[in-house]
Protein backbone atom coordinates (compact mmCIF):
# COMPACT_ATOMS: atom_id res chain seq x y z
CA UNK A 1 0.00 0.00 0.00
CA UNK A 2 1.34 3.40 -1.04
CA UNK A 3 1.91 5.94 2.27
CA UNK A 4 0.81 8.76 0.17
CA UNK A 5 -2.01 7.11 -0.82
CA UNK A 6 -2.53 5.76 2.67
CA UNK A 7 -1.94 9.55 4.07
CA UNK A 8 -4.59 11.06 1.49
CA UNK A 9 -7.15 8.91 2.53
CA UNK A 10 -6.46 9.34 5.81
CA UNK A 11 -6.51 13.17 5.27
CA UNK A 12 -9.63 12.90 3.18
CA UNK A 13 -11.18 11.00 6.12
CA UNK A 14 -10.14 13.83 8.91
CA UNK A 15 -11.08 16.97 6.52
CA UNK A 16 -14.25 15.52 5.25
CA UNK A 17 -15.27 14.49 8.60
CA UNK A 18 -14.50 17.77 9.95
CA UNK A 19 -16.60 19.70 6.96
CA UNK A 20 -18.98 16.78 7.58
CA UNK A 21 -19.57 17.59 11.53
CA UNK A 22 -19.30 21.69 10.78
CA UNK A 23 -22.23 21.72 8.23
CA UNK A 24 -24.80 20.79 10.78
CA UNK A 25 -24.36 24.50 12.17
CA UNK A 26 -25.77 26.20 9.21
CA UNK A 27 -28.40 23.24 8.42
CA UNK A 28 -29.71 23.71 11.85
CA UNK A 29 -29.71 27.94 11.21
CA UNK A 30 -31.63 27.05 8.13
CA UNK A 31 -34.73 25.96 10.46
CA UNK A 32 -35.06 29.56 11.91
CA UNK A 33 -35.10 31.47 8.78
CA UNK A 34 -39.06 32.80 9.80
CA UNK A 35 -39.10 33.58 5.47
CA UNK A 36 -37.82 29.64 4.77
CA UNK A 37 -40.63 26.93 3.15
CA UNK A 38 -41.89 24.09 5.00
CA UNK A 39 -39.68 21.52 3.60
CA UNK A 40 -36.20 23.34 4.97
CA UNK A 41 -38.10 24.49 8.18
CA UNK A 42 -39.13 20.81 9.37
CA UNK A 43 -35.48 19.56 8.00
CA UNK A 44 -36.58 17.68 4.97
CA UNK A 45 -34.48 19.10 2.92
CA UNK A 46 -31.33 19.61 5.61
CA UNK A 47 -31.25 15.46 6.66
CA UNK A 48 -30.91 14.09 2.68
CA UNK A 49 -28.25 16.67 2.21
CA UNK A 50 -26.48 16.28 5.58
CA UNK A 51 -26.47 12.07 4.42
CA UNK A 52 -25.42 12.74 1.38
CA UNK A 53 -22.18 14.67 2.66
CA UNK A 54 -21.51 11.69 4.54
CA UNK A 55 -21.92 9.54 1.41
CA UNK A 56 -19.69 11.38 -0.78
CA UNK A 57 -17.15 11.33 1.62
CA UNK A 58 -17.29 7.27 2.30
CA UNK A 59 -17.11 6.58 -1.99
CA UNK A 60 -13.95 8.97 -1.92
CA UNK A 61 -12.48 6.94 1.27
CA UNK A 62 -12.98 4.00 -0.73
CA UNK A 63 -11.64 4.87 -3.90
CA UNK A 64 -8.86 6.23 -2.38
CA UNK A 65 -7.75 3.41 -0.86
CA UNK A 66 -8.49 1.53 -3.83
CA UNK A 67 -6.04 3.35 -5.42
CA UNK A 68 -3.79 2.74 -2.66
CA UNK A 69 -4.11 -0.74 -3.36
CA UNK A 70 -3.47 -0.38 -7.27
CA UNK A 71 -0.56 1.87 -6.90
CA UNK A 72 -2.38 3.87 -9.21
CA UNK A 73 -0.69 7.71 -9.77
CA UNK A 74 -3.62 9.64 -10.50
CA UNK A 75 -6.38 7.65 -7.58
CA UNK A 76 -5.53 10.21 -4.82
CA UNK A 77 -6.53 12.68 -6.91
CA UNK A 78 -9.44 11.27 -8.24
CA UNK A 79 -10.72 10.00 -4.94
CA UNK A 80 -10.32 14.14 -3.60
CA UNK A 81 -12.58 14.92 -6.71
CA UNK A 82 -15.18 12.45 -5.93
CA UNK A 83 -15.03 13.73 -2.73
CA UNK A 84 -15.71 17.32 -3.44
CA UNK A 85 -17.46 16.98 -6.71
CA UNK A 86 -19.48 15.06 -4.54
CA UNK A 87 -20.29 17.99 -2.12
CA UNK A 88 -21.02 20.61 -4.50
CA UNK A 89 -23.31 18.60 -5.96
CA UNK A 90 -24.97 17.91 -2.92
CA UNK A 91 -24.69 21.55 -2.23
CA UNK A 92 -25.85 22.91 -4.89
CA UNK A 93 -29.17 20.40 -5.11
CA UNK A 94 -29.91 21.66 -1.18
CA UNK A 95 -29.51 25.62 -2.13
CA UNK A 96 -32.03 25.57 -5.32
CA UNK A 97 -34.55 23.37 -3.95
CA UNK A 98 -34.02 24.95 -0.96
CA UNK A 99 -34.75 28.66 -3.19
CA UNK A 100 -37.64 26.67 -5.11
CA UNK A 101 -38.78 25.95 -1.36
CA UNK A 102 -38.59 29.85 -0.28
CA UNK A 103 -40.67 30.69 -3.83
CA UNK A 104 -43.33 28.55 -3.68
CA UNK A 105 -44.07 29.53 0.46
CA UNK A 106 -43.97 33.24 -0.60
CA UNK A 107 -46.35 32.61 -3.59
CA UNK A 108 -48.76 30.46 -1.05
CA UNK A 109 -48.34 33.17 1.96
CA UNK A 110 -49.51 35.80 -0.88
CA UNK A 111 -52.46 34.01 -2.03
CA UNK A 112 -53.87 34.11 1.54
Amino acid sequence: MSVVLSLSAFAMIVLGGLFSVAALIPFAMANDDPACGPLVRNGLLQLPAYVGLWVWLVLGVRRALRAAHEVSPGGGALAWLVYAGGVVVTMAAFFALAKIDLVIAERRRGNR
